[in-house]
């Protein structure tokens, strides 16, 4: 199973891989929407959380064009925007978090996401 992580907040990113690093996972991450395409494009992806804002770029275009090539992808939105779970539905991903998050309730989302995914023969 693969999660790719796409977080320009590189502590933020560091935390996140330390969250899910027991899962028994490949963790592929990345910082910007630029290199998010190119990890999409060249690995077989199970599970993708990405921050709505990358370098000062909405992360909708990306993630569209994700949901085009990968339309089974779970995708697990982070934001600290007031209006995420608006955005959530307005992009139709998966699920989101909002920043800051729970550790305990970001390794439950990974994990049933990672077993949806699995036991759906994505």
């Amino acid at each position: 199973m693969t999660v790719a992580v796409c977080e320009d907040d590189k502590n933020l990113l560091q935390l996140i891989e330390l969250i899910i690093s027991d899962l028994d996972v490949k963790i592929l991450t990345c910082a910007d929407d630029i290199t998010l395409r190119e990890l999409v494009a060249n690995n077989h992806i199970d599970l993708l959380v990405i921050d709505y804002w990358l370098k000062k770029v909405k992360a909708d275009d990306v993630i569209h064009e994700i949901q085009i090539s990968n339309p089974k992808l779970p995708i697990i939105l982070m934001s600290a925007i007031s209006n995420l779970s608006e955005v959530k539905e307005r992009l139709h991903v998966t699920d989101y978090l909002k920043k800051p998050f729970d550790i305990d309730i970001f390794k439950s989302k990974v994990t049933r996401y990672l077993h949806d995914t699995q036991n759906s023969n994505y």
